[in-house]
């Protein structure tokens, strides 16, 4: 126990800068005709993102779920655009290709970025062509391109060319030093790095997995594969075998934050309370060691172990905190109020699983709950006109209230941070006893 204490201390916790700029990059355009390299259009974006995110200082900020942090800058990832797109009503493009620039520019406006990053490339017999260019939003200003060419076994030194050139245009202090800039970009064997992201592409399991433990091959101490691998195995509930790849993470990497977050994860849906407890507890007081408010989805699950644990009243708090921080997310309001039911303050229990509703009118189990708060406080005519209001039977609940609760199995606050609300916070009531337990101490379903 004490090593993996050890290994969670090592850890910085995701710190997004003040003054940084946030740069999002878009797919490179195939503009030749070998469809063969077609992987190149996800590739050459996923290693401008890898290479932003790795050039940082000695004291690198870590990065949460799809987003990249540097001293000076914040890079989005595809999963921040997906959620992007869906909100826009935009048709989703295959690998956003035909967008225009006007569209490019609404996208980056939504999510409040400064530049957005795009560009094309050619193959043929051998040879490589790379074309970038940037898109400044505030003054909005389409910067000069850049262009780069050589063999296509030269990739990554042809990529690390056109990035500083690129990163010059946009008035990085880091492309100043046009020499060591590049040193300090990751460099990767390209059948590892080809593995790696067509492992990412795939949407078949098995050949995902397959790639990304072929790119682990190649390249050994590569984390992110590792990384990828984890999150797959934790998908197929695979526990034992995410845990091993997730620990190949180093804490001090950008994916370090995530990859204890979801071993974390891994710990609770094993049910070893121990372990989970351990990891979140500590992930809880390295973001207070840096004066730091810990992530909602930390706060949410150490809850959940305390409350396994029987530990109810401590586990309300850190419910409490998490629903304020991430209002919107309705896990936070339902397991609050499981809390409630759980500690027989039921109209409180009621208001909570309204909260949930009003976020989720189709949740089966809060309106489950809802009901049976109700009619444990006395309600019954609302508890009559609650089961009246659904076209569906209510389903049957576990008496036991640990068994009832969620767990965050997903990060999902750093990105909230980016993209405008869909739904309006709404503040949770407050009385004198709830107002006395918001401070916690170290502040999906199984």
């Amino acid at each position: 126990m004490s090593r993996l204490v050890a290994f969670l201390m090592l850890l910085v916790w995701p710190v997004l800068p003040t003054r940084a700029q946030t740069i999002v990059v878009f797919p490179f355009e195939n503009a030749g005709a070998d469809s063969r390299l077609s992987w190149l259009e996800e590739g050459l974006a996923e290693l401008t993102i890898l290479r932003l995110a790795a050039d940082t200082d000695d004291s690198p900020a870590v990065p949460a779920p799809a987003l990249h942090a540097g001293p000076r800058r914040l890079v989005l990832t595809r999963d921040d655009w997906l959620v992007a797109v869906e909100q826009l009503g935009l048709p989703p493009a295959p690998l956003f290709a035909g967008y225009s620039r006007a569209t490019m520019f609404r996208l980056a406006q939504h999510v409040r970025a400064d530049f957005v990053i795009f560009g094309e490339f050619a193959a043929a017999d051998g040879s490589l062509r790379i074309r970038a260019q940037a898109l400044q939003t505030e003054p909005p200003a389409l910067l000069d391109p850049q262009e780069v060419s050589g063999r296509l076994d030269e990739l990554m030194e042809l990529h690390a060319r056109l990035l500083v050139d690129l990163l010059a245009t946009m008035r990085e202090p880091a492309a100043a030093d046009s020499a060591a800039l590049p040193q300090r970009f990751p460099r990767f064997r390209l059948d590892a790095f080809e593995s790696y992201v067509r492992g990412l592409l795939t949407a078949d399991d098995e050949q995902r997995l397959r790639r990304l433990r072929d790119a682990t091959r190649l390249e050994p101490g590569w984390p992110e594969p590792a990384y990828a691998l984890g999150q797959t195995y934790l998908a197929r509930r695979d526990l034992a075998t995410a845990l091993i790849w997730l620990s190949r993470v180093p804490p001090a990497h950008p994916r370090g934050f995530e990859a204890a977050f979801y071993s974390g994860v891994c710990h609770l849906l094993r049910d070893d309370l121990v372990r989970a407890h351990t990891t979140f507890t500590t992930l809880a007081a390295a973001a207070q060691a840096r004066e730091r408010v810990p992530l909602p989805e930390v706060l949410n699950n150490l809850g959940v172990v305390l409350a396994r644990q029987q530990h109810w009243e401590q586990a309300a708090p850190y419910f409490h905190q998490a629903s304020q921080m991430a209002a919107r997310q309705p896990v936070y309001w339902y397991n609050l109020g499981v809390a409630e039911l759980a500690a027989e303050r039921f109209p409180e229990a009621a208001a909570m699983f309204r909260e949930v509703l009003l976020r989720n009118p189709e949740d089966a189990q809060a309106r489950a709950l809802l009901v049976r708060a109700l009619e444990l406080d006395g309600q019954n005519e609302e508890a009559r006109a609650e089961r009246e209001a659904v076209e569906f039977d209510l389903p049957q609940m576990d008496p036991r209230p640990a068994a009832l609760l969620r767990i965050q199995a997903e990060l999902h606050s750093p990105r909230q941070s980016f993209l405008p609300p869909m739904l309006p916070s709404t503040p949770a009531p407050q009385d004198g006893a709830r107002a006395e337990r918001a401070a916690p101490a170290t502040g999906v379903r199984p």
